[in-house]
């Protein structure tokens, strides 16, 4: 890998990594935002698509057998497919060989179109080793000490990762004094908040479930239908400022680099809890066909191992997920619509983290050239209220 963006334990099994195919997931398992809402309500399905059910019965127990046997002498390996593999159709059971013994995204699209295997989604990557993913070391203020200061190194580092694995974790480097206030604005925003939810096949949303089905444990708000906003809310809305300045950074490098990304919009800020109730949230995509990147930035002041929530996201080309602890200051960028994820089950204490989506082309939220202007000017102003101190 071009940068350490990931750990230096990282997972190096050749045998299955070397033969993963990777590939852009197609658009019906991403998580969309409804155009009906700007939060986070979700189109799950490929159009055509009447049921949600898996196709089962679609071989008998002995025509599973065979087709696995000569698989097995076909690639000279004695793998064993998972036991619900025999409800798969033959492409995806053929696909499970090729692919060097797992279930990938690129094989669950191949079948998306004649199959409603939406419940397969929290099989892929099923097997695949989880390594700690490192913190990219940027600068010694983090992020924003990097976009204060014109950090280029830091720059080439955060977008050689985004362009080579699809995904990158640093420090933020914000005021550790504001995370106890993030947390309790946090504590007071629960009220507003309500679960994550859903649109099914037939356009009806559905609240607290996973794209797959299984019950999610997350509740929502987006930040501007908090009342009083930034008199408030103090600490969101210095956030809020920061991933607009992170956004007007990031845009201009997006573009120029291997990425190809015309960042043009970002979207409000959404702050989510886990309440520490024994849920997560299983495997699912971000964005629709404009959202291109997430960000994420974990607040929670007191995280230890046994809360639980870690971030899994899944390389293929790696061949292991990547896992991320929620701590405080740590931020997350990664590829919107390409890098699966979850979140592992939360326990004993909230977990809270707030997001942004940045999109390509028109749409909702907030032009970021416009965030590019006020940065400017802000810069400005500063600038010339120092040349009078």
């Amino acid at each position: 890998m071009a940068v350490s963006a990931v750990g230096s334990s990282a997972w190096h099994g050749a045998t299955r990594a070397s033969r993963m195919r990777t590939a852009a997931p197609t658009a019906w398992f991403r998580s969309v935002p409804s155009a009906s809402s700007p939060c986070d309500v979700f189109s799950i399905a490929p159009a055509g698509v009447n049921q949600l059910v898996p196709r089962t019965g679609c071989r008998s127990a002995r025509e599973h057998r065979q087709l696995v046997e000569s698989l097995q002498r076909a690639h000279g390996r004695d793998w064993a497919p998972p036991t619900y593999a025999a409800s798969w159709p033959d492409m995806l059971v053929r696909r499970w060989f090729d692919d060097g013994g797992v279930l990938t995204m690129s094989a669950l699209n191949d079948v998306a179109e004649s199959h409603a295997h939406r419940q397969l989604i929290d099989q892929v990557g099923d097997g695949l080793p989880v390594v700690p993913l490192d913190l990219v070391d940027i600068n010694s203020r983090g992020l924003l000490g990097a976009i204060e200061q014109d950090d280029k190194v830091a720059a080439a580092n955060i977008v050689s990762a985004l362009s080579s694995n699809g995904l990158v974790a640093c420090s933020l480097g914000a005021d550790p004094s504001d995370y106890p206030a993030l947390v309790d604005e946090g504590h007071r925003a629960w009220p507003y908040m309500r679960p994550g939810e859903v649109r099914a096949i037939d356009g009806q949303v559905v609240s607290g479930v996973s794209p797959s089905g299984a019950t999610r444990g997350d509740r929502y708000v987006c930040y501007a239908e908090l009342d009083g906003a930034a008199r408030e809310w103090p600490a969101l809305a210095k956030v809020d400022r920061a991933f607009g300045s992170i956004a007007a950074w990031l845009s201009p490098l997006a573009e120029a680099s291997r990425l190809r990304l015309e960042l043009t919009r970002r979207s409000d800020m959404y702050l989510a809890c886990f309440p520490g109730s024994g849920l997560g949230y299983n495997a699912h995509l971000d964005g629709n066909e404009r959202c291109r990147l997430t960000i994420v930035l974990y607040t929670s002041n007191d995280w230890n191992e046994e809360h639980g929530g870690c971030l899994h996201m899944l390389d293929e080309a790696a061949g292991c997920w990547w896992s991320l602890p929620p701590q405080r200051d740590t931020l997350v960028i990664f590829r919107s619509e390409r890098i699966l994820h979850k979140v592992q089950p939360c326990y004993h204490s909230p977990r809270y983290a707030l997001t942004v989506f940045l999109h390509e082309g028109d749409g909702g939220g907030t032009p970021i050239t416009q965030q590019q202007k006020e940065k400017m000017e802000r810069i400005a102003l500063m600038s010339s209220i120092a040349g009078y101190l």
